[in-house]
Protein backbone atom coordinates (compact mmCIF):
# COMPACT_ATOMS: atom_id res chain seq x y z
CA UNK A 1 0.00 0.00 0.00
CA UNK A 2 3.05 2.37 1.25
CA UNK A 3 4.36 1.81 -2.52
CA UNK A 4 1.13 2.49 -4.33
CA UNK A 5 0.51 6.04 -2.27
CA UNK A 6 3.96 7.31 -2.69
CA UNK A 7 3.89 6.02 -7.04
CA UNK A 8 0.54 8.15 -7.00
CA UNK A 9 2.07 10.87 -5.57
CA UNK A 10 5.22 10.91 -7.64
CA UNK A 11 2.81 10.72 -10.80
CA UNK A 12 0.74 13.53 -10.04
CA UNK A 13 3.60 15.96 -9.06
CA UNK A 14 5.54 14.68 -12.94
CA UNK A 15 1.85 16.09 -14.67
CA UNK A 16 1.72 19.29 -12.18
CA UNK A 17 5.10 19.84 -13.63
CA UNK A 18 5.09 18.96 -16.80
CA UNK A 19 1.57 19.51 -17.87
CA UNK A 20 2.09 22.75 -19.20
CA UNK A 21 4.02 21.16 -22.00
CA UNK A 22 1.14 19.18 -23.60
CA UNK A 23 -0.42 22.47 -25.00
CA UNK A 24 1.77 22.14 -27.52
CA UNK A 25 0.30 19.12 -28.64
CA UNK A 26 -3.71 19.78 -27.57
CA UNK A 27 -4.04 22.98 -26.25
CA UNK A 28 -7.19 22.14 -24.55
CA UNK A 29 -5.66 19.26 -22.45
CA UNK A 30 -2.73 21.70 -21.83
CA UNK A 31 -5.41 24.34 -20.80
CA UNK A 32 -7.02 22.00 -18.19
CA UNK A 33 -3.76 20.88 -16.90
CA UNK A 34 -2.07 24.43 -16.40
CA UNK A 35 -5.29 25.38 -14.49
CA UNK A 36 -5.36 22.22 -12.38
CA UNK A 37 -1.54 22.28 -11.65
CA UNK A 38 -1.61 23.50 -8.41
CA UNK A 39 -3.99 21.45 -7.23
CA UNK A 40 -2.25 18.44 -8.81
CA UNK A 41 0.90 19.69 -6.86
CA UNK A 42 -0.59 19.99 -3.64
CA UNK A 43 -2.24 16.49 -3.37
CA UNK A 44 0.97 15.10 -5.39
CA UNK A 45 3.09 16.48 -2.22
CA UNK A 46 0.60 15.22 0.14
CA UNK A 47 -0.15 11.76 -0.84
CA UNK A 48 4.09 11.27 -1.03
CA UNK A 49 4.51 12.83 2.39
CA UNK A 50 1.86 10.52 3.52
CA UNK A 51 2.91 7.24 1.55
CA UNK A 52 6.76 7.82 2.90
CA UNK A 53 5.38 8.71 6.41
CA UNK A 54 2.88 5.97 7.31
CA UNK A 55 3.97 2.80 8.07
CA UNK A 56 7.57 2.26 7.75
CA UNK A 57 8.62 -0.75 7.13
CA UNK A 58 9.08 -3.39 9.72
CA UNK A 59 12.71 -5.07 10.19
CA UNK A 60 12.71 -8.29 8.88
CA UNK A 61 13.33 -11.25 11.49
CA UNK A 62 15.06 -13.67 11.26
CA UNK A 63 14.91 -17.41 13.73
CA UNK A 64 18.27 -18.97 13.62
CA UNK A 65 17.60 -22.87 14.31
CA UNK A 66 20.84 -24.15 16.68
CA UNK A 67 21.86 -27.62 16.28
CA UNK A 68 21.59 -29.98 19.19
CA UNK A 69 25.19 -31.42 19.77
CA UNK A 70 24.69 -35.48 19.46
CA UNK A 71 25.59 -37.98 22.49
CA UNK A 72 27.91 -39.92 20.05
CA UNK A 73 30.31 -38.00 17.26
CA UNK A 74 30.52 -38.76 13.76
CA UNK A 75 32.75 -41.07 12.28
CA UNK A 76 36.18 -40.22 12.22
CA UNK A 77 39.74 -40.81 10.51
CA UNK A 78 43.01 -42.32 12.01
CA UNK A 79 45.58 -39.30 11.92
CA UNK A 80 48.24 -41.90 11.35
CA UNK A 81 46.81 -44.80 8.71
CA UNK A 82 43.95 -42.35 7.20
CA UNK A 83 41.40 -45.05 7.75
CA UNK A 84 37.72 -45.02 9.35
CA UNK A 85 37.67 -45.31 13.26
CA UNK A 86 35.22 -47.01 15.32
CA UNK A 87 33.32 -44.72 18.37
CA UNK A 88 33.33 -47.01 21.52
CA UNK A 89 30.98 -45.36 23.79
CA UNK A 90 31.91 -47.38 27.04
CA UNK A 91 35.44 -46.58 26.65
CA UNK A 92 34.51 -42.86 25.20
CA UNK A 93 37.22 -43.25 22.74
CA UNK A 94 37.74 -43.96 18.73
CA UNK A 95 40.03 -46.75 18.33
CA UNK A 96 41.61 -47.47 14.32
CA UNK A 97 41.12 -51.23 13.93
CA UNK A 98 44.04 -51.20 11.02
CA UNK A 99 46.24 -49.97 13.44
CA UNK A 100 44.95 -51.33 16.43
CA UNK A 101 45.23 -48.66 18.74
CA UNK A 102 42.81 -46.13 20.59
CA UNK A 103 42.89 -42.42 19.70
Amino acid sequence: MRGGIVAAGVVMLLIAFFGWMLAIFNPLIGVLLCLLSPVLFIVGLVLLIVGLVISPPQPTQIYVQQSIPTAAPMANVCPVCGRSMTYYPQKGRWYCHSCRQYR
